[in-house]
């Protein structure tokens, strides 16, 4: 005998769809049976009855009335504007919300969706076996985002989730090695490291679906590399990367593993600008050939001089084929006042080390206010090879 098939229900949420009324009057219902007692249910109901006989007899209500069909022209019998008194349904039925007194209709659509959400999930997901939810970070805050999230997870212990999202929040805080892609392929990222799901848990604020998603990557470091490459691939395109679908992430905080864990589960191509910090060998062959062997899909891409161990020098070394290259180049990356102390120094290598040491010396603000103005100016400077090769897709 064929063993019975047990039958499982699933509850479907798309906060985009929902009308405003929907779920509200089970909603409110659930809130007065469980609040009020028996016999304060006919005292309410008398009450709004009373409610709706007043509003008949108000001055205003008879002025229309009067008017209304005086000359027998409608009906020959006595017609008038009433509240209906006898409703189809019961009293409790003809109840609105209200959040701060504000009409629900009319409060912001993050709001409403972020409450619709909550009374589908009260209402319905307590006998689903699935819960499936559209997007819930439409039109919501991050705060508010944050709460929602925290909400259906506490809401659903021991249920199947499955949630599509643009958000990489939503992604990161619900665990990233449980993301799946449904494109040509269905790929999942079982691979990914436990103490990557555990990090982007705890710091869930960073762009992972950026990484997932975009036809081509490169990682860089900081904001200056992107806005440096950004103005390269302008120079030689007219046109900005992403434009052409090429996304550049700053890795920040959480460093390039993060984001090359996630690339090595889904083999998914990436392009990496790294500063080799003084040691070339160490921090970028080794450093590679440790983690990456065999990922013919991540490139790294570095200056191989560990005297150029970073941008800044590297953009130096670049121009410093003359003083006439490096003069222009220093007019452009630095502040008028910075530029005139340059001056002071006569010879190419002494204008070399007064900008290394300009760099060295400072914080990522000034890494961060040159790389602006080189984006900003029209001045053409020349870049390190490495860079220029990091932003080659070809045509």
């Amino acid at each position: 005998m064929a063993q019975a098939v047990k039958p499982i229900t699933c509850l479907f949420v798309d906060p985009t769809r929902l009308h405003p009324s929907l779920g509200r009057s089970r909603y409110i219902n659930g809130i007065i049976n469980s609040s009020l007692e028996k016999h304060a249910r006919p005292s309410l109901n008398l009450n709004y009855r009373q409610l709706k006989i007043e509003f008949n007899d108000k001055p205003d209500v008879k002025a229309i009335n009067k008017q209304l069909n005086a000359d027998n022209e409608l009906s020959e019998k006595t017609l008038t504007v009433v509240a209906d008194i006898i409703p189809s349904g019961s009293w409790d039925s003809n109840l609105a919300l209200a959040v701060d007194d504000i009409p629900f209709g009319q409060i912001g659509k993050g709001e409403q969706s972020k409450i619709q959400i909550k009374i589908a999930i009260q209402n319905r997901a307590k006998d689903a076996h699935i819960v499936m939810l559209e997007e819930p970070e439409n039109h919501l805050s991050h705060i508010n985002l944050t709460k929602l999230v925290s909400y259906i997870e506490k809401k659903n212990p021991g249920k199947q989730i499955f949630l599509t999202t643009h958000s990489s929040y939503v992604l990161n805080k619900l665990s990233i090695n449980k993301l799946c892609l449904l494109s040509k392929n269905f790929i999942r990222l079982r691979d990914v490291s436990n103490s990557v799901e555990k990090t982007l848990k705890r710091l869930p604020g960073y762009d992972t679906l950026r990484l997932v998603l975009a036809q081509r990557v490169i990682l860089v470091e900081g904001p200056s590399d992107e806005l440096i490459l950004k103005k390269i691939y302008l120079d030689r395109k007219r046109r900005l990367p992403e434009e052409d679908g090429i996304d550049i992430i700053v890795v920040r905080g959480i460093g390039f593993r993060v984001y090359l864990d996630i690339a090595k589960s889904l083999k998914h191509p990436v392009r990496v600008v790294k500063d080799n910090d003084h040691n070339h060998q160490k921090n970028i062959v080794d450093w590679r050939n440790e983690n990456y062997d065999g990922c013919d899909y991540i490139e790294i891409f570095s200056p191989e001089d560990n005297d150029h161990h970073s941008l800044e020098p590297s953009i130096i070394a670049a121009n410093s084929q003359n003083d006439v290259s490096l003069d222009k180049l220093a007019e452009v990356m630095l502040s008028k006042k910075t530029y005139k102390e340059y001056t002071g120094h006569p010879e190419l290598g002494s204008k070399q080390k007064f900008l290394r040491d300009w760099y060295s010396e400072g914080g990522a603000g000034k890494k961060v206010d040159s790389a602006m103005r080189i984006f900003e100016s029209n001045v053409a400077i020349n870049y390190p090879d490495y860079l220029i090769r990091a932003v080659d897709f070809g045509p």
